[in-house]
């Protein structure tokens, strides 16, 4: 039997049609009637448990996980209100599919990162092909998290992991993770691939340093609360713009920090980015997903149009050479939220599935970071996209 996918979308601002209309629209395209495992990614409109119990029921129990995120991408959309849900659907011989969730990242991502790594191990095989993980984007310490996975699963650098961090349209209150019936709202859920399949991914940031360097003078774990001896929202006020002085959403859609690249990662980019997750008024700090230590020098970096376009050409050309004559299978797409606005968003998005094919069941949505590997290390993105394809 070859591998037969689905992907369905729903705007309803009732969350139980929505459910229903996206799950019944994945099965019809994939022309099944109860699929072997399922994607659900959806914004933070809806009543999870709702939204959830309808997707489930309407496609008999089968293995579930997902997320919420600021926005969803299937194949000619995106959208990034609060009302859309996206499943896909996947029913294959040569695909198999181990999964589980993990909560309590707020308390120590360490000891979930050391349980979720223990389970990858149990479940590892020599024919895996990729892991996923889809974690709490709030309360995440991603080093933590991974150097701990990493301690337990020791052919981290060997399979993939890719995914993303839940997201919540910039309320920064509560995001959502799926697994089966289970809802987290401070966790991970993870997944293991495997059997007769390859994956290939790209990454691209698309964001340019802004004037000089500054210097970590004041840190714990991950958040920054001075830059070169100062309030670290003091130095970020300088490079806002007159809307984004009270606008703090849109500060975070436009300005990340800028760490600079390793030597083994300069083929990337000079700069990894990291969004700004929060704020503190009162101490003047910003938070960041990894951490970060005194004297560690950074730059304000700002989005930038042209970077970005050119980082979509190149993942369409990475992606299209490691495919060769091979027919894509499905495509998982995770671009980070706000880095690009409406109107760019879908001429690029409209570019990048023309390239890779504009049939292919294509599934995503806005994370606040992404996460895939580089020269065999695992690594977390902001203002990036990173497209996966299996095939």
């Amino acid at each position: 039997m070859v591998t037969q996918v689905g992907v369905g979308i729903s705007h309803h601002r009732n969350p139980r049609q929505a459910g229903y209309e996206a799950a019944q629209q994945a099965l019809n395209i994939a022309n099944i009637t109860k699929p072997d495992f399922i994607l659900l990614f959806s914004t933070v409109g809806y009543s999870p448990r709702t939204l959830l119990d309808s997707v489930r029921s309407t496609l008999g129990y089968a293995p579930l996980i997902g997320c919420s995120g600021e926005g969803v991408i299937v194949q000619g959309e995106a959208d990034e209100s609060n009302f859309s849900v996206a499943v896909m659907v996947v029913q294959s011989a040569q695909i198999r599919l181990s999964y589980g969730a993990v909560p309590g990242l707020s308390q120590d991502s360490a000891v979930v990162g050391n349980r979720v790594g223990q389970f990858l191990a149990q479940h590892d095989s020599s024919d895996a092909i990729a892991n996923f993980l889809f974690a709490d984007g709030i309360s995440c310490d991603f080093d933590q998290l991974i150097s701990a996975l990493e301690d337990q699963f020791n052919r981290a650098n060997q399979v993939p992991l890719l995914g993303g961090l839940s997201a919540d349209n910039y309320a920064m209150t509560r995001t959502y993770q799926y697994c089966d019936d289970t809802i987290l709202t401070d966790g991970v859920v993870w997944a293991t691939l495997a059997g007769k399949a390859q994956v290939a991914w790209s990454i691209s940031h698309g964001c340019v340093p802004l004037g000089n360097k500054y210097t970590v003078t004041r840190s714990q774990n991950n958040q920054i609360f001075e830059l070169d001896h100062q309030p670290a929202l003091e130095i970020l006020r300088q490079y806002l713009l007159d809307e984004e002085l009270e606008n703090w959403e849109l500060a975070l859609r436009n300005l990340g920090l800028g760490l600079k690249s390793q030597d083994a990662f300069q083929n990337f980019d000079a700069f990894f980015v990291r969004s700004m997750i929060a704020r503190n008024l009162e101490t003047g700090s910003i938070t960041i997903p990894t951490e970060i230590s005194a004297g560690t020098d950074v730059w304000m970096m700002r989005r930038d149009q042209g970077k970005t376009q050119a980082g979509i050409h190149k993942i369409a050309a990475e992606l299209l050479e490691a495919l060769g004559e091979s027919t894509p299978q499905f495509v998982i797409q995770l671009e980070c939220a706000g880095r690009v606005g409406d109107t760019q968003k879908r001429a690029l998005l409209a570019t990048l599935q023309s390239a890779i094919g504009p049939t292919v069941p294509w599934i995503g949505f806005y994370p606040y970071g992404g996460i895939g590997p580089l020269n065999g290390q695992s690594c977390i993105h902001s203002h990036a996209d990173i497209v996966i394809v299996l095939y």
